[in-house]
C-alpha cells in the first residue's frame, strides 16, 4: 500500500473548529437550571485550566478568568 493510499484511508484530524463545536455542544447539554449551575461551573473551570493566568469563582458563583497581556501583542485593535 502506498503512502498516499494510507493517508487517504486515515480518518481526517479534528480541526480547532470541530473541537470548539464539541465543547459548545457538551456545554449546552449540561443541566444548569437557575440555582443549580454546579455542573456548568465545573465544566467551565476544567476547560479554562491552563488557558488563563488566574481562574476563580466569586461569592455569587460566577467563574472569573484573567489572562495578562503578552509582550508584543496588541491589546485592542485600533480603529484608524
Amino acid at each position: 500500500m502506498s503512502k498516499k493510499q494510507k493517508k487517504a484511508d486515515a480518518a481526517p484530524a479534528a480541526t480547532v473548529t470541530d473541537l470548539r463545536l464539541d465543547v459548545l455542544t457538551h456545554l449546552s447539554n449540561l443541566p444548569g437550571v437557575p440555582g443549580q449551575e454546579d455542573a456548568v461551573r465545573d465544566f467551565v473551570l476544567a476547560e479554562l485550566q491552563g488557558l488563563a493566568d488566574e481562574v476563580r469563582v466569586d461569592a455569587m458563583g460566577n467563574v472569573i478568568a484573567r489572562r495578562a497581556a503578552r509582550p508584543g501583542r496588541a491589546r485592542w485593535p485600533s480603529a484608524s
